[in-house]
């Protein structure tokens, strides 16, 4: 960055200098007007370069000011080149003595010492007279500014001042790099993310104890359909910025910081595998002219969000936000979105802890671990036994909720476990001191605390399949004194859950609880 200094009739200093020099030889003369019109000579000349080395001096320090990561002299707000002006950063507008700045314009104070051994305060006057742009193609990239400095000196003996006038052309460097961010907003998973290991299968069921298949009341052998096993995903490994479930609402805010004249959005590259894009990708749209793009008010973004875009999950994606500055330096930032597919797809997350208290038809509790098909256990609802066609085994990836209740018995099940409650249907991991869970006899047992802990490594849950003869709304069992459904309405009870849908005919219904989604916990 070069500093070119000259006067105002364009003829540079060192030939003013030397001009001026030539006052030297009337010194030399004998009358007492040619001593004074030569010492007056004299005095222009040594103030004019006392004049033009303060001059260049605050043109050096301009031009310091105006380079560097952060210029304390730049466009600032940062307008398109028709527009714009030459302002101090506000960052830089402490007081100090050595200059000040403004809006086109900057003071550098000094003192002039020229016949006065005091010294005189002495002011430059730098004013921005156009910015410049070395790029029609760039037309927001300043490149540099055409300054005039204007420095006042005293002329000591003529006890008067002059001005100094140079022009100079101040390079500025391109601004960093833009920055960005993206937030992300919703609701967050309520499952673990499971991928399946093993798909559902048709298979007879038999009695564990006899060997023998079980049949319905016509002798027919009864055919179940075994869940799926699901096991940790790959993408459970990743460094996900969101995770949620399939069919949630989901709010990104892509927001941008710095010298910003382009914004756009895509698939992150390297996560193609990932499924289809959930909301349309490219160049983000400006909602406001107080936002930074060509032809705004301002390109200068300060922690600005330039668009929010609200869409509902259905495919896990990484998404990626370039910001381009004028000079093309571009800021990256990424968001992961990890999408699970819903409770109906997770079935190891709605089971209960081996140690869970099941009441049998003689009357008689045994733990969960210790049943089999074809034992039969009693029906709170119906008041009769049902029979046991499959015991469902898992082992859980997430942390237990225990539930202490009022009966003086603690419930221990996955987080994600659905129980109708006198708020409505709530996950495990949602329920509070003081809501109501359904006892056996009709009434409401009263949860007096809850506490989540991590189950030991190795260890299945366990859910129970009922004689498919009874209805979904009758199969109901007695698990540590609470009356709750088997696994099929257990799962139906997710799935509402999931989808805000009304639950009846379970059995629990009261004219002052509706179980629909504006009560749901979420």
């Amino acid at each position: 960055m070069v500093v070119s200094l000259k006067d105002q009739s364009g003829v540079g200093v060192l030939g003013l200098v030397l001009i001026l020099a030539g006052g030297v030889g009337l010194y030399a003369g004998v009358s007492s007007l040619k001593a004074k019109n030569s010492l007056k000579a004299s005095d222009l000349q040594n103030a004019s370069q006392e004049g033009k080395d303060i001059n260049f001096n605050s043109l050096t320090l301009a031009k310091a000011l105006a380079s560097g990561e952060n210029p304390a002299i730049y466009p600032e707000p940062y307008l398109p080149i028709v527009r714009s002006n030459m302002e101090v950063n506000p960052s830089a507008k402490s007081k100090n003595k050595l200059w000040r700045g403004g809006k086109n314009r900057v003071n550098v104070y000094s003192k002039s010492y020229n016949g006065d051994p005091k010294g005189s305060k002495s002011t430059t006057n730098i004013k921005f007279g156009r910015l410049i742009t070395g790029n029609s193609d760039l037309p927001y990239l300043i490149t540099g500014v055409a300054t005039k400095a204007r420095t006042r000196v005293s002329q000591g003996l003529a006890d008067k001042k002059t001005s100094i006038i140079s022009a100079a052309g101040i390079a500025i460097p391109p601004p960093p790099a833009p920055g960005c961010k993206i937030e992300v907003d919703g609701r967050e998973t309520s499952q673990p993310f499971s991928c399946k290991k093993k798909d559902a299968e048709q298979k007879v069921a038999v009695n564990e104890k006899t060997g023998t298949p079980i049949v319905d009341e016509a002798g027919n052998p009864i055919v179940i359909t075994v869940p799926p096993v699901y096991g940790g995903c790959a993408g459970a490994g990743k460094p996900w910025t969101f995770e949620t479930d399939v069919g949630q609402t989901v709010t990104l805010k892509f927001i941008a910081d710095g010298v910003v004249v382009d914004a756009r959005t895509g698939k992150m590259p390297g996560m193609e595998s990932e499924g289809a894009m959930d909301f349309p990708t490219g160049m983000l749209e400006k909602t406001s002219t107080e936002l930074p793009y060509p032809e705004a008010n301002s390109i200068y973004a300060k922690n600005v969000e330039l668009q929010q875009l609200t869409y509902t999950a259905q495919n896990s994606n990484w998404v990626e936000m370039k910001v381009q500055g004028p000079d093309g330096n571009v800021g990256t930032c990424f968001a992961g979105i990890h999408v699970n597919k819903g409770p109906e797809e997770n079935t190891e997350a709605d089971s209960w802890h081996g140690s869970s208290l099941v009441e049998m038809a003689d009357r008689t509790f045994k733990p969960m671990k210790d049943l089999m098909a074809g034992d039969l256990v009693w029906n709170p609802k119906l008041k009769k036994p049902s029979q046991i066609i499959y015991v469902f085994k898992s082992l859980p990836n997430q942390a237990l909720v225990e539930l202490k209740m009022s009966n003086g018995v603690s419930v221990q099940v996955t987080a994600q476990h659905p129980f109708i409650t006198d708020v409505g249907i709530n996950q495990a991991v949602d329920i509070r001191p003081g809501d109501r869970l359904p006892s056996i006899d009709g009434k409401w047992l009263t949860v007096l605390s809850t506490g989540v802990f991590k189950s030991e490594s190795g260890q299945p849950v366990f859910d129970l399949f009922l004689n498919p003869d009874i209805p979904l709304i009758d199969r109901m069992i007695n698990v540590d004194g609470l009356q709750v459904p088997s696994y099929r309405g257990q799962s139906s009870l997710s799935l509402a859950l999931s989808r805000g849908q009304r639950v009846s005919g379970m059995g629990f219904e009261n004219p002052s609880i509706g179980f629909t989604s504006s009560n749901l916990r979420r």
